[in-house]
């Protein structure tokens, strides 16, 4: 597994538009991916300082784990609400349910 760490060089974390998803910026992006989620390509990004993270620049992606993003997605689902409710009528007790979607997201980010 690769980690990489930001830079501070400038703030392009992520870029999203109908037509692409990017992550990372500068020169080019680290990760791109076209608007159907097949296509992609990845270089050197000053925002992470990473090289290529695949084997090609340019690459077909051939799966795409969707439980991660099911739960991410259920969890800002939930973020929504939780927070809603605490934001209603804010007191301590209601303060878990703000708090309890959003460690519940973490994870899956």
């Amino acid at each position: 597994m690769l980690i990489v760490h930001l830079l501070g060089v400038n703030r392009y974390f992520t870029l999203c538009s109908t037509e692409y998803l990017a992550l990372g910026g500068g020169n080019h992006f680290a990760l791109y991916l076209d608007s159907d989620l097949l296509n992609g390509s990845s270089l050197a990004s000053e925002t992470y300082g990473n090289s290529c993270l695949s084997h090609t620049q340019e690459f077909e992606v051939k799966e795409i784990e969707l439980c991660g993003w099911t739960c991410f997605y259920i969890g800002v689902a939930a973020v929504a609400f939780g927070c809603s409710y605490y934001h209603l009528k804010p007191n301590d007790g209601h303060l878990v349910w703000d708090r309890l979607p959003v460690s519940y997201i973490n994870p899956h980010i």
